[in-house]
């Protein structure tokens, strides 16, 4: 199971690597991506209240309490024997943590170079800070929340995660690529904490479910 996840992690990366590519160093990749960016992005009511949210993503004190919140469900919880699940909050937090560092060293690393003269401002935006955020903060839960929590979990943090992503385009501040590439890059993230971890947890004879820590 542990080379699945790993070959897993490596496909996400090599996906987030093949949209940087055709998105950002082809002409038509940064035709059709400024276009689209043109039409979505516009003064108005919406364009404020998605960059009023998004100031609340970005702001690093609530970042550094998602960071938190996803190590104490890990170490909060145990399984059935009592079992805590720090290791599982340990690595939800570095997929976070990891996300979003590396995101930020491919944003101002990678070159993007100017093919399209009538497009957005030539600027590297890829892979988008602020769904790198939702993304590795998901992701994160994903790995520290017990398993029977998970699924039901995955609905709104996808949700989440889409959402902010939309916004950052609403705004300008990003095109799809970007979001593609922020998902991939905490996906990948995951995988390797996956592999890492074992996953799926296994439980021991008599084991049904994950309960939260009490007194």
């Amino acid at each position: 199971m542990r080379n699945r996840w790993l070959a897993a992690g490596a496909l996400c990366a090599l996906a987030a690597a093949v949209v940087y590519v055709l998105s950002v160093w082809t002409w038509t990749g940064q035709v059709v991506e400024n276009r689209a960016l043109d039409r979505a992005m516009g003064p108005g009511p919406a364009t404020d209240l998605a960059l009023a949210a998004l100031s609340l993503v970005g702001s690093p004190p609530l970042i550094l309490a998602a960071f938190a919140l996803i190590a104490l469900t890990g170490a909060l919880t145990r399984t059935a024997s009592a079992r805590r699940r720090v290791r599982f909050g340990v690595a939800g937090a570095g997929v976070a943590m990891l996300s979003v560092a590396i995101t930020e060293v491919l944003k101002y690393g990678l070159p993007r170079p100017l093919l399209d003269d009538a497009g957005a401002p030539l600027h590297n935006s890829f892979p988008s800070g602020h769904t790198t955020v939702a993304a590795g903060v998901a992701f994160g839960l994903m790995l520290a929340l017990p398993p029977r929590l998970r699924v039901p979990a995955m609905l709104p943090l996808g949700a989440a995660v889409a959402l902010i992503g939309g916004l950052t385009v609403l705004t300008g501040w990003h095109r799809v690529s970007d979001i593609a590439g922020s998902v991939l890059v905490s996906a990948a993230l995951f995988c390797a904490a996956g592999a890492w971890l074992g996953l799926p947890e296994t439980l021991q004879k008599g084991e049904s479910r994950e309960t939260p820590d009490t007194p």
